[in-house]
């Protein structure tokens, strides 16, 4: 696939703050890519200076090959769902997906057939008609979006589309919306810091802090092999624990395990991929201590265990297959060499 978006060494500055710091970033035709962070990182505003509402410090912004770096948000063939959804309440629902075509010239009985096509795409053909202000948090969503799909641009922009909504239909919307960039086939750049939202949506998850892109890879990858500890620990839950592996056995708050990588530096595991074994388990791989937590989650109980000088959280399935041990039990962690990950620092894997 041909890159539909080209950013070339873009900054943002806010007097002496820098808000994007010298990205660089290609997203491919039809590509859903999220960028993902915390507050503050940079990413709402690389999304606003894509659509033109920013304007950049310096560097490029290419769309299909031509520079639109000056060029403002009505020269732009990018259209953007902001958090608010910003409809007109005083509208119809047709009237309010149909607006931008008829403003830009369209006629009545053309802008009424595209407005109706858009809200079928999102299932609300039968509220064509209805008032704005009759809608639901999550129909107002899917109007937005008919709204923004309606004149096909080459990219939609998104802007943490699903905070407004409650956890439940948040989730459902999660699935919904990547139903939608599946069946309209356009290129999808959307922003949030809701780590479930990136994995469940994304064909890729740009990661960024501090106004940079710490990592840029497929969900799955990032989750179950991120190079950085910032995206280990950001992405999921990881314990992390620094030390220098020599022969291959590294100390983990002062218990030995033998891992696949050599050297001195940051090492983790998911708390998934450890279990939970009696205190009398003999073999290699096992970390000894008490537990100092349980966390009834569920699907998994989460268990912290006190280990030496620290501590390591192990997450138990609960499927009836093992008992849950009771804070101030003695138990024995055990983790496989090969799910014990080598990770850098953030800002060391950014340079």
């Amino acid at each position: 696939m041909s890159d539909i978006i080209r950013i070339e060494r873009l900054t943002k500055r806010f007097g002496p703050v820098i808000g994007v710091d010298d990205v660089t970033l290609a997203v491919a035709e039809g590509e859903f890519v999220t960028l993902l962070g915390p507050s503050g990182c940079g990413k709402s505003t690389l999304l606003r200076m894509i659509g033109g509402f920013e304007e950049p410090t310096s560097g490029r912004i290419l769309l299909a090959g031509k520079d639109v770096t000056a060029l403002p948000p009505n020269r732009r063939d990018v259209n953007m769902v902001f958090q608010d959804y910003a409809l007109f309440p005083h509208m119809s629902v047709g009237k309010n997906v149909a607006y931008g075509l008829r403003a830009g010239g369209m006629s009545k009985a053309e802008a009424t057939a595209q407005a109706r096509e858009a809200l079928d795409l999102v299932g609300l053909a039968d509220r064509y008609d209805a008032g704005a202000h009759q809608l639901s948090g999550g129909q107002r969503q899917r109007v937005a979006l008919a709204r923004a799909i309606v004149r096909r641009p080459k990219v939609l922009l998104l802007d943490e589309p699903l905070s407004a909504l409650d956890a439940n239909l948040r989730e459902a919307m999660q699935v919904e919306l990547k139903h939608l960039h599946t069946k309209v086939g356009l290129t999808f750049v959307m922003v949030t810091h809701d780590q479930t939202e990136a994995l469940t949506m994304s064909d890729r998850v740009v990661v960024m802090r501090e106004g940079r892109v710490v990592e840029d890879g497929a969900p799955a990858a990032l989750y179950e092999a991120p190079a950085t500890a910032y995206v280990a620990g950001f992405i999921g839950t990881t314990n992390v624990f620094a030390g220098r592996s020599e022969n291959g056995v590294v100390s983990c708050h002062g218990q030995p395990l033998r891992v696949m990588a050599e050297g001195e530096g940051l090492f983790g595991f998911r708390p998934e991929k450890a279990q939970l074994r009696p205190e009398t388990t003999t073999g290699d791989n096992l970390l000894r201590g008490d537990v100092a937590e349980v966390l009834y989650q569920g699907r998994n109980a989460r268990i912290t265990v006190r280990i030496g000088d620290g501590e390591v959280i192990v997450d138990q399935p609960l499927n009836g297959s093992a008992a849950i041990p009771a804070p101030g039990a003695r138990v024995a962690v055990h983790v496989a060499a090969d799910r014990i990950m080598r990770l850098r620092d953030d800002r060391e894997a950014a340079e």
